[in-house]
């Protein structure tokens, strides 16, 4: 034996090992259906009062043990579902905005109706339901066309359906004048607005006129 091993004492794992089992052993009584019942020595046990029977599902009520001397870290995990008080108030927001976006959309198409001339039927109507951008866009470009047509224009909505099922709104100048002139202001119209904002459109909306 060298003089290392002289000086230095020898662990024997196996005396370390026998001793926390006996430790543990004395911690843990024989284990039930649902795992182990335990002992008042394990965090557990001590936060629910020494009681040794009972389901688990209790065991996870009230505040959370303290496990800082056995090395694991607590978490609180946050409830899964809003208090019924927060879904009715949730609920009730979304329909008050929905209140509120409808009656916008019923005050723009009567804003529209001092501009425009809509059919009889519901196709247009309808049309601007499931287009809500396409009603602003007709208010915007009122004034212009009012500028390159004239105050006294009439201009009229229609949504017809073409032979591949799609829709789109087309305003309509009535003029009563020749071709090359209302041509010249759709032009003017197109160039000063139209162009800038078409694409907003999404191909849904045209200008065009008919001679009358």
């Amino acid at each position: 034996m060298n003089a290392y091993q002289q000086q230095t004492p020898t662990a024997n794992w196996t005396d370390w090992t026998s001793a926390w089992q006996s430790s543990r052993a004395s911690a843990l009584t024989p284990a039930h259906t649902l795992g182990q019942n335990l002992r008042p020595a394990d965090p557990w046990f001590a936060f629910h009062g020494g009681e040794e029977s009972g389901n688990w599902g209790s065991r996870l009520q009230g505040t959370p043990p303290d496990f800082s001397g056995y090395g694991v870290e607590t978490v609180e995990v946050p409830g899964r579902w809003a208090e019924p008080r927060q879904s009715t108030a949730i609920f009730e927001g979304l329909e008050k905005q929905m209140a509120e976006f409808a009656a916008e959309h019923v005050a723009g198409l009567n804003d529209l109706r001092k501009h425009f001339v809509l059919p009889a039927d519901l196709s247009v109507l309808n049309f601007l339901s499931g287009h809500r951008i396409i009603p602003q866009m007709l208010l915007q470009a009122a004034p212009h066309l009012r500028n390159y047509f004239g105050a006294r224009a009439v201009f009229n909505l229609r949504a017809p359906i073409d032979e591949s099922g799609s829709q789109t709104l087309y305003a309509v100048v009535m003029w009563p004048g020749n071709v090359r002139d209302v041509r010249q202001a759709l032009a003017r119209f197109d160039d000063a607005w139209w162009i800038a904002n078409s694409r907003r459109a999404s191909g849904y909306l045209a200008f065009t006129y008919e001679l009358v």
